[in-house]
């Protein structure tokens, strides 16, 4: 089941959709070899190159393989009714009747999350079979806007699949006149003929492009003029229909890309005809912008008339003037048990099809309570028992995927619990692939579990806190993956809560007679920062440890670009990347240092630009109570070529340097390479078995607390040197 946000609502489904040329491309690239998916998709095998060349074979194998067996969930479009409200909705309430959108959300599922802006509501008179085609019916809407149609105007729909029936449809509705082409002449006698009750809604010329003359039946249907607008809604690997819509179209006419076609322009006809070319994205305006689709932050009308959601109650609007009709094209409709069957007749083509429903509501078994958000609970493990450690593991995205997961799983005397993630699809294939007891998408049902000692976090940052404090209440180990918070009020909660369940304890150090339970012991408490634990920075730390003069250190990070639309850039969500991910650097410093940072000085590059953020390239200067110096360079400007991290730190006449946790020298009178140099190991999996160890063998966290908290208040200090632009002393950085 999963969870119900607060900027949405959660949909039991009646009927969903079938996107069959989306989603057919989508079934056979999985189902595809490898060779067949890396010619699918050669941007992605430029990756696994260099992927490969910095972290070696096994390695890089290991992570294509995390990817691909991660279930990717199908479908975009479904009707249902709302079971249960966010706590921020009030315009939708338990009951109401909506058609939902977007991939990731409007599943083929029997139950589903929605945002708010990807919900609209079905007039009462307009059945979930309809209602389910909302998603489609707003691309064809939005592909109309964008060819500005006027009444009265002849339109060209090149391809009538399932988005060029409704794009056809819509434009009768609006008094134009169509021309349907394709070359079935299944899907064109689908659109000609129409129900006998509904001729109104049928084309006025239908076109077979590899049997008819196309461009001689258009000039004759238009007296020689050609047809106004041409939308092409075909899926083709050439650029045949954009050339025969250049042939068709009239001069200074519009062209509408809304369906997957190359775009190969040759200058002729377009020149001469000066035709405009135009595409459509999507259900219109709000696709793609996390701030509407997620937060539901809508787009004042007076700016924005079609919005996604408003494309979609359009097309509602118009099913419930019965100015569509949609019953012909419903091909198929399939139970839950029988979808497979829908899509191997996608895949070998065995039938003719166009819209193709799956049907929940009749499907034997069904049984959905939006209280319940256990999806499965594998009762056959066995529990743990003496000194084990009971993990419950709290996000799935793909770093904790990639590197916590794996390290988790292959730890001994660990018993992998509950895993909980707002998607119930990933969840559950998370619980199947990595041996958790269950899955859940509330995630309660791990800190209200006695027998869960411990917690990771690796969900989304805003979410840190308010799980670290409450691990921390409920008496559990909580490793939580970086930044620790986001505001300083947070970091002073989880400090004072901190060393409440120390003097509570009565424990030193975090040490303690037993593995804490909850309600007793006391929990220990570890950040993310698995640079300390690369085997190159412990034989670097253990030089600094024999110095005897300060050190110097510059640690260049070249970051590269992040889109200001990506959640981390979203200062509530994921507070920036100063927030996000310098705090390892600082963190590194303090932890070579072995010393308290008492100056701050901060400033950064000044693009000027919306899509760039000054912060995202910044000079840190570091003073620390040794007398000891850093440099910390995070740049997003840099060259993908040239590697991520570079650490050069000199003390006593000799210089070390560590070369993206890949390579390192120490230089004396000469150069010498530095134990650990080889593969790359930036110490994910040994910060996990470390943590694991300090808990099997009751000894302190690996990383001291109050070096987290030191490295959160620096971290806060440098936002504050930027803000302010000055340097910041002692008496503004608690030590």
């Amino acid at each position: 089941m999963p969870a119900c946000l607060p900027d949405g609502v959660l949909v039991q489904t009646a009927y969903s959709l079938i996107s069959a040329g989306t989603e057919k491309t989508s079934v056979a690239t999985a189902q595809a070899s490898m060779l067949g998916k890396a010619k699918a998709r050669p941007d992605l095998v430029r990756q696994v190159v260099g992927q490969v060349q910095r972290q070696g074979l096994v390695e890089t194998y290991k992570l294509v393989q995390d990817r691909l067996d991660t279930p990717l969930q199908l479908g975009y479009s479904c009707a249902g009714t709302v079971v249960q409200v966010g706590e921020n909705i009030t315009t939708l309430k338990v009951g109401d009747r909506v058609a939902c959108a977007g991939g990731g959300y409007a599943s083929h599922a029997e139950m589903n999350y929605i945002p708010l802006n990807l919900a609209a509501k079905i007039p009462a008179s307009v059945p979930f079979q309809h209602a389910a085609f909302t998603t489609l019916g707003a691309i064809a809407m939005q592909g109309v806007r964008q060819s500005n149609v006027t009444l009265g105007e002849c339109v060209a729909v090149i391809g009538l699949g399932l988005l060029g029936q409704l794009t056809a449809q819509i434009l009768k509705a609006s008094g134009c006149h169509v021309i349907a082409i394709d070359i079935a002449d299944f899907v064109l006698d689908l659109a000609s003929r129409r129900s006998a009750e509904r001729k109104d809604c049928a084309v006025d010329l239908a076109l077979n492009s590899l049997q008819d003359d196309v461009p001689a039946h258009v000039q004759a249907f238009t007296e020689g003029i050609g047809a106004d607008r041409v939308i092409i809604t075909a899926g083709a690997k050439d650029s045949g229909p954009l050339l025969l819509a250049g042939e068709i179209i009239r001069d200074r006419g519009t062209i509408v890309v809304v369906g997957a076609v190359p775009v190969e322009i040759p200058r002729s006809p377009f020149y001469e005809k000066e035709v405009e070319l135009r595409f459509s994205r999507a259900y219109g305006p709000g696709r793609y912008d996390p701030e509407y689709e997620e937060k539901g932050r809508d787009y004042p009308i007076g700016y924005v008339r079609w919005t996604e959601q408003r494309n979609m109650a359009a097309f509602l609007q118009l099913l419930a003037q019965d100015k569509l009709d949609l019953q012909p094209l419903i091909t198929h409709v399939f139970t839950l048990q029988n979808a497979p069957d829908a899509y191997k007749m996608i895949l070998e083509r065995s039938e003719p099809f166009v819209g193709i429903l799956i049907d929940y509501q009749h499907d034997t078994g069904t049984q959905t309570d939006a209280q319940n958000h256990i999806v499965i609970n594998l009762a056959s493990r066995q529990p743990a028992a003496g000194n084990r450690i009971n993990v419950g593991f709290i996000g799935l995205g793909k770093f904790a995927q990639t590197f916590l997961l794996p390290a988790l799983r292959d730890a001994q005397d660990v018993y992998l619990q509950t895993v909980v993630n707002a998607s119930g699809v990933s969840t559950a294939a998370a619980m199947q692939k990595n041996g958790f007891a269950q899955s859940a998408t509330d995630a309660d049902s791990i800190f209200s579990d006695a027998q869960i000692d411990t917690v990771f976090i690796a969900s989304r940052h805003d979410s840190h806190a308010a799980y670290v404090m409450r691990a921390l209440q409920t008496g559990k180990n909580v490793f939580a993956e970086k930044p620790l918070c986001l505001t300083r009020a947070e970091l002073d909660e989880i400090r004072t809560l901190y060393h409440e369940t120390q003097r509570a304890s009565g424990s030193t150090n975090g040490v303690h007679a037993q593995l804490p339970r909850s309600g007793g012991g006391i929990p220990r408490l570890m950040l993310g920062y698995n640079r300390r634990f690369a085997p190159l920075s412990v034989t670097l730390q253990r030089a600094m440890q024999k110095r005897v003069r300060p050190l110097s250190m510059l640690y260049r990070v070249n970051a590269g670009m992040i889109p200001v639309t990506h959640w981390i850039q979203d200062q509530e969500t994921g507070g920036g990347r100063i927030l996000g991910e310098v705090c390892h650097f600082i963190d590194y410093a303090i932890f070579l240092t072995g010393s308290r940072i008492e100056r701050v000085f901060a400033h950064s590059a000044r693009y000027g630009q919306k899509d760039i953020p000054d912060a995202d390239s910044v000079h840190i200067q570091l003073g620390f109570a040794d007398g000891s110096i850093a440099t910390i360079q995070y740049l997003c400007d840099g060259a993908r070529s040239v590697s991520k991290e570079w650490i050069e730190v000199t003390a006593d006449g000799q210089t070390w340097q560590i070369d993206d946790f890949a390579r390192g020298w120490h230089w004396t009178t000469r150069k010498k390479k530095m134990p650990g140099s080889g593969r790359q190991n930036k110490g994910h999996a040994d910060e996990v078995r470390a943590f694991l160890a300090s808990l099997k063998n009751n000894a302190p966290a690996p990383i001291p607390a109050e070096d987290i908290f030191h490295g959160m208040d620096v971290t806060f200090a440098v936002l504050e040197s930027l803000r302010t632009g000055t340097a910041l002393p002692p008496e503004k950085i608690p030590l």
